[in-house]
């Protein structure tokens, strides 16, 4: 369903030639139905009641959770740069933290923050954002950006990995606690953070190109003018090396000016989660439905199998090589075409055949005579799309006919089909 996008899931049993697909030969339309009638993850009566100790508001989709993030955390190593961001899954219905972000593209749902590997894309671990911690006892949380990359990076400790962040959760006092954790990091940080240099600000550039530094230890402030002055805070990039930045000017042109290195830095490694969410939406499973948890399971299946995609690429041991030895990537049409078929298996079936059965119209004879029948669907009603019952048939011919059917269902001499 993710490769072939139909409006409704009753139009993939259609008998439409414009909506005709190959799921009625996997599995009929009312097992379908019923298997989605009566899916669920998780029992539900084993939920402490909401405000009790122990309540999880995941408590819906935890055993799938816990699964994912377990398996797609152990089967794969990080490169040294990752990111931290966050991403939406869209869900309007009445949900106790459902979140409102007017700039994303999504901007009703449940938040997930995501750690990405920058290389590729890959997630290697997520959070799903329930509200802040401490409501239930009156307290608001303190420091829920800092909480939430400190959380997300427990399991790299000491691994001297760069970490890239955006103004969200940026500040001086979070940097140095992950210098101190042996984790580097880098972000664009908001100019009126608590510990920012006082130093700096963007009164001290002035055109497109210019720019300012302030240096404390390994912790790097500065600001950058673009198209607006842009404030950065790093703990791993080199305030003496700068790098050239190609910009486009109104009328087209190219224009090349130098920056310090944190701004290639940044654009090169922030969009790891942006590009994990692309390839997410590009063949989702989603599908419309009332429960918000479903909408959860399908983000998780859609992540699952986005980072199955990229271990593919990744593996040597999978990739194609054209005439000349180039390598060919697998595209994710591609590995999602095989994945539905290696799943499907042989569980295909292929429909009855059907016989024709010649019926001798040369002369009415009295075997051709109406007579009461089983109840059942009328046969020359059917040819018309009609669905009609009738407890009269034609002994002869042995099918139901409604009484204005008689004459036309012998005077027709198309061959009639019956199922085998």
């Amino acid at each position: 369903m993710s490769l072939l996008d139909l409006p409704t899931a009753k139009m993939y049993w259609s008998s439409d030639w414009m909506f005709q697909t190959s799921l009625p030969t996997i599995m009929t339309r009312l097992r379908f139905e019923k298997l989605a009638q009566y899916f669920h993850l998780n029992d539900s009566t084993t939920n402490p009641p909401k405000g009790s100790d122990g309540h999880d508001k995941l408590h819906h989709v935890r055993p799938v959770l816990d699964t994912i993030q377990g398996t797609i955390a152990s089967q794969y190593t990080l490169h040294q740069d990752c990111a931290i961001d966050e991403a939406m899954i869209a869900y309007k219905g009445r949900l106790s933290f459902k979140q409102y972000m007017p700039a994303k593209p999504v901007k009703f749902g449940i938040k997930v923050w995501e750690r990405a590997d920058s290389t590729n894309g890959y997630v290697d671990k997520l959070q799903i954002y329930t509200g802040r911690a401490g409501n239930e006892q009156g307290k608001r949380e303190v420091g829920l950006a800092a909480r939430v990359v400190t959380d997300l990076t427990r399991d790299i400790v000491g691994s001297s990995r760069h970490v890239y962040v955006d103004n969200f959760f940026s500040s001086p006092q979070l940097f140095s606690d992950l210098l101190k954790d042996g984790l580097y990091a880098c972000g664009t940080c908001r100019i009126n953070r608590k510990g920012f240099p006082s130093g700096i600000s963007k009164e001290n550039v002035k055109k497109k190109g210019d720019f300012t530094m302030l240096q404390s230890g390994n912790l790097v402030a500065s600001v950058w003018f673009d198209n607006k002055p842009v404030t950065f805070l790093s703990t791993n990039a080199d305030p003496t090396t700068l790098h050239e930045v190609r910009r486009k000017n109104k009328d087209g042109s190219e224009r090349v000016q130098l920056a310090p290195s944190v701004v290639k830095m940044y654009g090169d490694n922030m969009n790891a989660v942006d590009r994990a969410d692309q390839l997410r939406m590009q063949y989702t499973c989603a599908r419309k439905c009332y429960k918000w948890w479903k909408y959860v399971f399908f983000f998780l299946l859609d992540t699952a199998l986005v980072n199955s995609f990229i271990l593919m690429k990744e593996s040597p041991s999978h990739q194609r090589k054209t005439r000349t030895g180039r390598v060919k990537h697998l595209t994710q049409l591609e590995f999602r075409e095989r994945l539905c078929k290696q799943l499907i298996g042989d569980t295909r079936s292929v429909r009855k055949r059907r016989r024709v059965i010649q019926h001798d119209v040369a002369g009415l004879s009295y075997s051709h005579m109406p007579v009461k029948v089983k109840v059942n669907r009328c046969r020359q009603c059917g040819k018309v799309k009609i669905r009609k019952e009738s407890s009269f048939g034609c002994r002869q011919c042995g099918v139901n006919l409604c009484v204005l059917c008689f004459e036309p269902f012998h005077k027709d001499l198309v061959p009639v089909t019956q199922e085998e």
